[in-house]
């Protein structure tokens, strides 16, 4: 009997992770047709509840859609915090992250201007790298003076501690901008990447990326 109770206890605990827990579930191979109404009545929902899991989810099916009109809502998503001045108040880091991998995908330039507001603004570290990436993938070289100017003046330290949190997350997105300033491979880049590798005030891992930048350069 024991034994049994216990089989029963294990599957009550699987099915409450597999249903539970997982609350921001989506179908991989879900589509969502109705053009503009459809999307429309996503992003009115979306904009309705600040609950984390709706909010992922929400964003997940309008990833979904079959119309490329999804990718104008995306941005409104990512947009949001940044052009309210909210920083992360009300659209929760997942869901813009969410909407992030899906737009980078595209490798659309007209979205450079919403990568580099969310590097530049938002209050989350991964979601600024992941902007970082996009602008790396689709090769922005009207970008290049300002992540320069980032690194060298914004997210620059004179004396970098390892044991400071704040300083380490501004390290990990200037190793992301580096990283994307080397796949852009602008010449106006190299004497920030320069400096990075010659004064060694950051991370290991941001001097390697710098070194590794260089070598991307496309003179």
């Amino acid at each position: 009997m024991r034994a049994k109770h216990l089989v029963m206890v294990f599957c009550s605990v699987f099915l409450l992770v597999a249903n539970g827990i997982a609350s921001d579930y989506v179908p991989e191979d879900l589509k969502l047709g109705g053009g503009k109404q459809s999307l429309e009545t996503l992003k009115a929902q979306f904009f309705k509840t600040a609950d984390r899991d709706q909010q992922v989810i929400i964003v997940k099916m309008i990833a979904k859609h079959t119309s490329d009109e999804k990718y104008k809502v995306l941005a409104e998503i990512v947009e949001y915090d940044v052009r309210t001045d909210k920083l992360g108040n009300f659209c929760h880091p997942d869901a813009v992250q969410t909407a992030l991998d899906a737009m980078i995908l595209t490798k659309d330039q007209k979205w450079e201007s919403t990568y580099f507001n969310v590097l530049n603004k938002f209050d989350n570290t991964k979601v600024r790298m992941t902007a970082a990436k996009g602008l790396a993938m689709i090769g922005s070289p009207g970008m290049v003076p300002k992540l320069v100017n980032m690194v060298k003046n914004e997210l620059s330290y004179k004396a970098f501690r390892e044991d400071n949190q704040k300083m380490v997350a501004d390290d990990m997105v200037v190793e992301a901008i580096v990283s994307a300033l080397g796949d852009i491979g602008d010449p106006r880049a190299f004497p920030a990447l320069l400096e990075i590798v010659t004064m060694q005030n950051h991370r290991f891992q941001t001097i390697q990326a710098a070194w590794a930048a260089m070598e991307k350069i496309q003179w």
